[in-house]
């Protein structure tokens, strides 16, 4: 019985974690570029990856939804490029565009091939697919431009929405 409640509080608390990672509370309390700058310290500290971010330089207002779509794609594209790109060096850049929040994302990777979105599909690794499915749920654009060995940029443009965050 008490390797049994061992085993619910680490689970539990794995959740926990998980929760707070997906939807830091930083995004509600400080917004989105407290929460990307926050994000990106702890990700230099676990990863041997130089991050240079590149804050907007006024206040972003945009919906909740918006500000969580963001984060996701940034974390989503973290993890891809420390998973598959070799990078050594990763640029992140947010600014506000007439109506919209544009995020780059840039790495100086080994680059992908050609339908990259539709091959990790099929191979049921959602992780490009997902981000721009969220781009699209919110009537927005996500592109990626990479070829093998010039790297990955990543280009999301989002209406900024009604709601501030």
């Amino acid at each position: 019985m008490a390797d049994a409640r061992t085993v619910t509080v680490n689970v539990l608390e794995r959740i926990r974690i998980m929760a707070v990672e997906l939807r830091p509370p930083e995004l509600d309390y400080l917004g989105l570029v407290a929460a990307m700058e926050k994000y990106i310290i702890n990700f230099n500290n676990q990863n041997s990856l130089n991050v240079e971010f590149t804050p907007p330089l006024e206040k972003l207002n945009m919906s909740n939804n918006t500000a969580v779509s963001l984060y996701r794609i940034l974390q989503e594209s973290m993890t891809n490029i420390v998973m598959h790109a070799n990078a050594h060096n990763v640029y992140i850049m947010i600014k506000k565009v007439d109506s919209s929040i544009y995020m780059q994302i840039q790495d100086d990777g080994q680059g992908m091939g050609e339908n990259a979105v539709e091959i990790a599909r099929g191979k049921n690794r959602l992780g490009l697919f997902g981000m721009q499915e969220r781009a699209e749920l919110l009537d927005g654009v996500l592109n990626i431009d990479s070829t093998p060995g010039n790297g990955t940029r990543i280009t999301v443009i989002l209406p900024i929405g009604s709601e501030e965050c």
